[in-house]
């Protein structure tokens, strides 16, 4: 009796993501321990409307999240939220950070990123083919005409 072979464990490799737009993708790892985070976002609490503490009588502001350009969010393959991540790629809630990541979620591979994210170092399709020179729709003006058969 012949003896089966093992199939190969395809490597998976970890998700680059970036935040698009306003969307605030959750972080969902840290929100099983309680904390409030997102994907690409950092709370400054400098930000929002200024208000007077009642306790304290100090001036204080609400915090808010701002979000932050240029910085790739890396998602490991152990990641257990990892198909939640793949479903916002999808949606369009995350710009893939590199052709791998975008290969994985099956959804466009977009290497500028709109214009919201002009300082990440952004990876080259390797498929894709060199620019090809256009053709010229009409001869140049220095050919001269053909002479008429006889």
């Amino acid at each position: 009796m012949a003896q089966r072979k093992q199939p190969r464990a395809v490597p998976v490799p970890p998700l680059h993501v970036l935040p698009r737009g306003t969307a605030m993708v959750p972080d969902y790892e840290a929100q099983d321990t309680g904390t409030r985070r997102f994907l690409g976002w950092k709370f400054d609490r400098e930000q929002g409307p200024e208000f007077k503490d009642a306790t304290s009588k100090k001036t204080m502001r609400h915090g808010g999240f701002v979000r932050q350009t240029g910085v790739a969010v890396t998602i490991q393959p152990t990641n257990k939220y990892r198909g939640e991540y793949l479903k916002h790629l999808r949606d369009g809630d995350l710009w893939p950070a590199d052709l791998a990541t975008a290969m994985a979620a099956h959804c466009a591979w977009e290497p500028s990123f709109g214009g919201e994210h002009p300082a990440v170092k952004r990876d080259v399709p390797p498929s894709a083919p060199p620019a090809m020179p256009k053709r010229p729709s009409k001869p140049p003006s220095s050919a001269a005409p053909a002479a008429p058969e006889k």
